[in-house]
């Protein structure tokens, strides 16, 4: 039997958002996390598409080796696609599939849209006074509540 130091540590957990990647790098010490974190996260994207679009978006995730592309159809239906992969390399197919030429060109449109509202690019830090606060951090207040004996009414 392999005794393991008492010095070892082993977690396995699972990062479900990109905030919470970036948190775990913040406190190995990498220095710019959130850059970091966009690289790293993991999206999943679930499509209904025409399937006549099913052989350009396979074209497109082929290019792209890092993405795992599930084509099994659902009760007969080809239309029914997931997607996986880094948000960066499906950002990069979305933009591959947006070209005039292409019939999915619409839905590559919407695939960045919504993979903006999900992970943005950039977040902006406000330094004041030596202290810096980090908008990409999360929210430790969400809300103030007035308590003082004029607030109430009766």
């Amino acid at each position: 039997m392999v005794a393991t130091p008492p010095t070892s540590f082993i977690r396995v957990f699972t990062c479900a958002r990109a905030d919470d990647l970036r948190e775990e790098l913040r406190a190995m010490g990498v220095r710019d996390a959130t850059a970091d974190a966009h690289t790293l996260a993991q999206a999943a994207v679930k499509l209904r598409v025409r399937p006549e679009w099913s052989t350009s978006i396979q074209q497109a995730v082929a290019s792209h080796p890092s993405l795992t592309l599930f084509t099994q159809s659902r009760a007969g239906d080809a239309g029914h696609l997931l997607l996986l992969g880094p948000v960066h390399a499906v950002e990069a197919c979305a933009k591959t599939l947006y070209q005039p030429d292409n019939p999915a060109a619409h839905l590559a449109r919407e695939l960045l849209s919504q993979l903006q509202h999900i992970h943005p690019l950039r977040y902006a830090r406000l330094t004041c006074r030596g202290r810096t606060l980090d908008f990409s951090a999360r929210t430790g207040i969400m809300g103030v509540l007035n308590v003082t004996p004029d607030s109430f009414s009766d």
